[in-house]
């Protein structure tokens, strides 16, 4: 009877082990999702409601990159390798048998030995194992969210690469323009040849930075397309419409606090403490290999066979575990401050993703409101000041020469901008209202 408990005690625990099925992709998907909208694949593929026909916007750039990024992918498969750890850390020991066989005066002798510190282990390395595929987890959400800042800013520099092509074409046409008059001028013997010369050559380089703008233009759309694994596969042309205003919540204390409550990786710190304080109460014990014995021998010459317990316990005189808990006590001590460097980093990149996001806001703001605007309102009145007869064309190519590089800036400044606001919801681990 007791032996029947005991086999059953085993089975029982057998089938209890951690609840490893539930760390895969949908885990880390379910999380991105809720702090981005955006969730995983299956590996390969493309989200369902996305299409190329159309061209490809920021927000299906990123559903496309979480679904196919090989580097993201290539992450994802650590969790399957820590799930199978879970699964070896709930895994009961093998009993082994072993057999000493009859020859001569000997009788045949037989022991069955089974590992017993899996009664007061097991419940610690799979509490250990747990916390690991909870860091890795969350760890993975994390990646999940730099890829998705990542795939950002290069939307952002597709976006400048495509308006600083638009504005280069149309400075080389008004420097163009200046030549053909500076000619006519030559021809007419208002200038010299040295005088005239000069806005063709002016010309010629607004002509080469055109081509190398454009050229900017092909690299920049490269590096997005390896950002969203699409490989040698199509290559859909994207929606560069400039993003809507908003202006997300930016007071510091309010940042720092979402951030401590949401960032992934500060959770798997925490899990990384958790796992070491398992370790380190386990290597108070694990020194004791105690296993029970089940021997029997053939009475020779009588009939049955005798049967008997025991047990194997090693004498703790020398290795009392002192170098394993010396270990264990080490890795939770860095755990705990690797966690107090993660909390203070965290903390540090928002308040800089904060100040930097603010820069570029104002950026933008004096470049739109104030620089361009003057700018246009100088233009205008020069194309009002020629069509009068008062002055010559090349005021007004001067001006719209300055609108175009002011227009430029304003570009460089908005996609700053949008960089910024990408790293600032990284920062604070997810989509800012």
């Amino acid at each position: 009877m007791r032996l029947s408990n005991l086999v059953l005690a085993v089975g029982v625990l057998a089938g209890c082990a951690g609840n490893a099925d539930r760390f895969d992709r949908s885990l880390v998907s379910a999380e991105l999702e809720e702090r981005t909208g955006r969730g995983l694949g299956p590996g390969t593929g493309m989200p369902p409601d996305v299409t190329f026909d159309d061209g490809l916007t920021e927000s299906e750039s990123v559903a496309v990159a979480l679904w196919n990024n090989p580097g993201f992918q290539l992450a994802l498969a650590e969790l399957g390798i820590q799930r199978a750890e879970l699964v070896q850390a709930g895994l009961l020991p093998n009993p082994v048998l072993s057999v000493l066989f009859p020859l001569g005066p000997k009788q045949l002798e037989f022991a069955a030995k089974l590992p017993l510190e899996f009664l007061w282990l097991r419940p610690g390395r799979l509490a250990a194992a747990e916390y690991d595929c909870e860091k890795v987890a969350a760890l993975l959400v994390q990646a999940g969210l730099d890829v998705i800042r990542d795939v950002r800013a290069a939307f952002a520099d597709v976006r400048l690469a495509a308006r600083r092509a638009e504005l280069s074409d149309e400075v080389a046409a008004l420097l163009d323009r200046g030549s053909e008059l500076a000619q006519a001028r030559l021809r007419a013997g208002d200038v010299s040849e040295l005088e005239a010369a000069a806005p063709g050559v002016e010309a010629l380089g607004a002509r080469a930075d055109a081509a190398r703008a454009r050229r900017d233009v092909a690299a920049a759309r490269e590096q997005l397309r390896a950002l969203l694994g699409l490989g040698e596969g199509p290559r859909p042309e994207f929606v560069l419409r400039p993003p809507g205003e908003e202006r997300p919540v930016v007071d510091e204390a309010v940042l720092v606090s979402r951030a401590l409550a949401a960032r992934p990786d500060l959770r798997a710190a925490e899990m990384g403490v958790q796992a070491s304080a398992e370790r380190a109460g386990l290597s108070n014990w694990d020194f004791l290999a105690l296993s029970g014995i089940l021997d029997a021998n053939d009475r020779k010459g009588k009939d049955g066979v005798e049967v008997g317990p025991g047990a194997e316990l090693p004498i703790p005189l020398f290795d009392r575990g002192q170098g394993r808990r010396a270990r264990a006590d080490a890795e939770l001590e860095k755990a705990s401050r690797h966690y107090v460097a993660v909390r203070e980093r965290i903390a540090a990149e928002v308040r800089l993703a904060r100040v930097r996001y603010l820069a570029a806001r104002e950026a933008l703001e004096i470049s739109r409101a104030q620089i361009v605007a003057t700018l246009e309102e100088a233009h205008r009145r020069a194309e009002r000041a020629h069509e009068a007869g008062e002055t010559s064309a090349l005021p007004v190519l001067e001006a719209a020469r300055r609108l175009a590089d002011a227009r430029r800036r304003e570009a460089e400044s908005e996609a700053e901008l949008h960089r910024a606001k990408a790293e600032l919801e990284r920062s604070v681990g997810r989509n800012l209202p």
